[in-house]
């Protein structure tokens, strides 16, 4: 997957880099997959299938460009509470996990493609 990554995607992380933020991708973008894919559907899933290459590698740029694994496991979210005039939200402790729109749109693009998902489902 890494020659994809440098060749094709254009990635410039170190390939031991990348296959330290790879299984981090994968962890945030399977909450699309659980939210997208019928439970019976999922053990179908397979993330070496190469038409999910692109959204894990802009899930592992994101990570690598928001501060690495460590980004993830910070106590404190990257956004507390949005305010605006008469609204407030705080955000409760540990609920802030972040993905990137783009691989997220990529990755339930392939999903549907890949017939693991159908139209009627979120």
């Amino acid at each position: 997957m890494y020659n994809y990554y440098s060749q094709e995607f254009k990635g410039n992380l170190t390939e031991e880099k990348f296959y330290e933020l790879l299984p981090w991708a994968q962890d945030t973008l399977m909450v699309i997959v659980d939210e997208n894919v019928p439970y019976w559907r999922i053990p179908d899933m397979n993330w070496n299938d190469t038409r999910f290459y692109r959204a894990q590698c802009l899930q592992v740029d994101f990570i690598a460009e928001s501060g690495g694994v460590e980004s993830l496991k910070a106590s404190t979210p990257l956004l507390a509470e949005v305010e605006t005039a008469g609204f407030k939200y705080k955000y409760a402790k540990n609920e802030a996990m972040f993905i990137l729109p783009l691989a997220k749109t990529e990755l339930k693009r392939e999903l549907m493609l890949a017939g693991l998902t159908y139209l009627g489902l979120r």
